[in-house]
């Protein structure tokens, strides 16, 4: 008779163990033991070149007692190993025949996923074991469970399933619960010979009392003093704040004002204010709160200064430019009037002007008259007139009938005189 489980399944790429027990025979001495698939041999115990091609060097009995037939098949294909087998002594006496039995292998591209057990929920710094397991039907490779938390004690186990099909891969993890890891996720990954992995995630619920109570201000903060202002009593905890109690403190004593997550009061710098939180775990309280005095925002403060600033860099330039365009025009005005006073005068420092007796209506003098103290005058604009001072004896007459003089001229149209030493000649031609 013949024991071994009707159905197992082998990783791809791994390595199976199927587990075997068996009656010897009565008075049967020295007898071939073997494995077929269909009525191919897998396995000879004594000539290993009997098999078919596709297990040689494949194929290896497990068993270290007389009654053990358990085998193993390594390098897993699902081409060739998806199959049903049964051991035998012969073609007559085997499992098949006797029993009508097989085992039925099965080949996953997938590795098994693990599983893990313990408590899920936990009080904060509780000592509890958590355990992960996997199962595999390779012992000579087993997997390798890992953690993703370190710092805790870890034992590991290996256990054979026996006549039930494959092995148990197991890894203990002491943990001991931190409000920190509440609601995280624990995981255990299981890492297989061919390099495939598969991860079982467990989440952690941790329960503790209320944690960071604290009031704020729920809603506008920019109230004024006595105005109404709504606060707001707010904590962390698992599982939830059953209730909130919020008292106020006035001389040494506190009063209780009320019950919820929300209270109404008034802002006042008298008032000071804290709260309880409650849950099945234990309370809690918040610290002291109290209203500060109004002060200026200095983000408001920030923004005027800005706005100042800015309004100073756009409007100097543009006062800058209009003294600057002001002064140019004076400039100008002055160097036009100098221009007009000095058109007349040629690179040589000679200046040559007709004296024209209709544009300035100048009556026409005799040469006699020119010696006398009558001012002569230079027209060729009547709105721009130089005004000449008495020639005296310095005129005289060329053969041709020009006049010659000597004249002192003004700076920038101003009538002064001028030094002798700095006197240029002037020619002008009287036209009669």
């Amino acid at each position: 008779m013949f024991e071994f489980p009707r159905y197992i399944t082998a990783l791809q790429g791994s390595c199976v163990h199927i587990p075997c027990t068996y009656t010897h025979p009565e008075g049967a001495k020295d007898f071939n033991f073997f494995w077929y698939s269909k009525r191919l041999k897998i396995f000879n115990n004594k000539t290993r070149s009997d098999v078919d091609d596709m297990y040689k060097g494949r194929t290896f009995l497990t068993g270290n007692t007389e009654n053990d037939c358990s085998i193993k098949i390594i390098n897993i294909s699902s081409k060739y190993d998806k199959n049903e087998y049964f051991p035998g002594i012969n073609a007559e006496i085997n499992s098949n025949e006797l029993q009508n039995k097989k085992v039925s292998l099965f080949v996953s591209e997938y590795p098994p996923k693990p599983s893990i057990k313990g408590n899920k929920h936990m009080k904060e710094k509780q000592k509890v074991n958590i355990t992960c397991s996997v199962e595999h039907t390779c012992p000579s490779s087993p997997p390798t469970l890992t953690w993703n938390i370190t710092g805790y004690p870890i034992l590991e186990s290996h256990e054979d399933l026996q006549l039930n099909g494959g092995w148990r891969m197991e890894s203990i993890l002491t943990y001991t619960s931190s409000i920190t890891d509440d609601k995280t996720g624990l995981k255990c990954a299981a890492v297989f010979p061919n390099y495939k992995t598969s991860v079982k995630t467990f989440t952690l619920n941790i329960r503790y009392r209320p944690m960071n109570v604290i009031i704020s201000v729920d809603g506008n903060t920019d109230t004024a003093e006595d105005e109404d202002v709504t606060l707001l009593c707010s904590s962390q905890a698992n599982p939830p704040v059953d209730n909130y109690t919020w008292y106020q403190i006035s001389q040494g004593e506190k009063f209780l004002q009320g019950y919820g997550d929300k209270i109404t009061v008034k802002n006042t710098t008298k008032g000071k204010y804290f709260c309880v939180a409650a849950n099945e775990m234990g309370t809690n309280k918040s610290p002291v709160f109290k209203f500060s005095e109004k002060q200026k925002d200095p983000t408001k403060v920030y923004v005027g200064i800005g706005i100042t600033m800015g309004l100073v860099f756009i409007l100097v330039p543009i006062v800058v430019f209009f003294i600057y365009r002001r002064k140019r025009k004076t400039v100008l005005k002055m160097k036009s009037a100098e221009q007009i006073a000095q058109e007349a005068i040629a690179m040589d420092d000679h200046v040559y002007g007709n004296i024209d007796q209709q544009q300035g209506n100048i009556p026409r003098p005799s040469f006699s008259e020119l010696q006398d103290s009558s001012p002569i005058y230079n027209n060729t604009d009547a709105d721009q007139s130089i005004f000449i001072s008495q020639p005296k004896e310095e005129l005289f007459v060329d053969s041709d009938g020009v006049l010659y003089s000597l004249l002192h001229l003004p700076v920038s149209g101003q009538v002064q005189p001028m030094p002798a030493t700095s006197a240029h000649t002037e020619y002008a031609t009287i036209q009669h």
